[in-house]
C-alpha cells in the first residue's frame, strides 16, 4: 500500500510540474511577442559629434533636423579640408558610409583622389552649409553652401557647391551609399 501512496503523490507532483511548465512557456511567448511589437516602433536617437538641435527617427523615418545635422557634418568633413588634416577628417566620417564593397570602392576612390589633390596643390578649403534639401522619394538629401578655396593665404575662388548624399536605412541607421559633389 505504501508504494501506491508514493506513486500517486509523484503523479500529482508531475501534473503540477506540467501545469507550471505550460504557464512558463505561455508567459515567455507573450514576452517575446511584446518585445518584438515594441521593437518595431522604437524611437532611436542617433548622435553626431555635436548636437545643434533635437532630432529623432522612428522606424525608417527621420526628422528634418537629423538630415540638417548629419548633412552639415558630412559635407564639412568632405569639403572643409587642409593638407594637414585631410586624412584625419576623412577617417572621422568613414563610419557613416556603406560597407558594401562596390559602394566602398567608389567612395574610397573619391577620397584618395581628393586627398592627393589637396596635398599636392596645398589647398585649404572651407565649406559653409546654407541649406539642406531632403528628397525622400530618391532616398537622398542635398546640402548646398558656399565653398571657399585658398592656397597659402591667397583666395583662389569662392563659389556655390552642393553635395547630394544617397542613403539607405540599415538597422535604423542612415548609411551613405554614395555621394556626388558639384563644385
Amino acid at each position: 500500500m505504501k508504494f501506491w501512496g508514493v506513486y500517486n503523490r509523484n503523479l500529482r507532483q508531475l501534473d503540477l510540474f506540467k501545469v507550471f511548465s505550460f504557464l512558463m512557456v505561455m508567459i515567455n511567448l507573450f514576452l517575446v511577442i511584446t518585445v518584438i511589437g515594441i521593437n518595431k516602433n522604437t524611437k532611436t536617437i542617433i548622435v553626431p559629434p555635436y548636437i545643434t538641435s533635437e532630432f529623432e527617427n522612428v522606424g525608417d523615418n527621420f526628422s528634418f533636423s537629423y538630415y540638417e545635422q548629419i548633412g552639415t557634418h558630412l559635407s564639412n568633413g568632405l569639403l572643409t579640408v587642409s593638407p594637414q588634416n585631410i586624412d584625419k577628417t576623412f577617417d572621422s566620417i568613414q563610419g557613416y558610409f556603406s560597407s558594401d564593397p562596390d559602394e566602398v570602392k567608389a567612395i574610397k576612390e573619391y577620397l584618395i583622389k581628393e586627398a592627393d589633390r589637396v596635398k599636392k596643390d596645398s589647398i585649404y578649403q572651407a565649406f559653409y552649409p546654407l541649406k539642406v534639401l531632403p528628397n525622400h522619394k530618391n532616398n537622398s538629401f542635398t546640402v548646398e553652401g558656399l565653398l571657399k578655396t585658398m592656397t597659402g593665404s591667397v583666395m583662389v575662388e569662392e563659389r556655390k557647391a552642393q553635395i547630394t548624399f544617397y542613403y539607405k536605412v540599415t538597422n535604423k541607421k542612415l548609411v551613405i551609399k554614395k555621394f556626388e559633389v558639384n563644385k
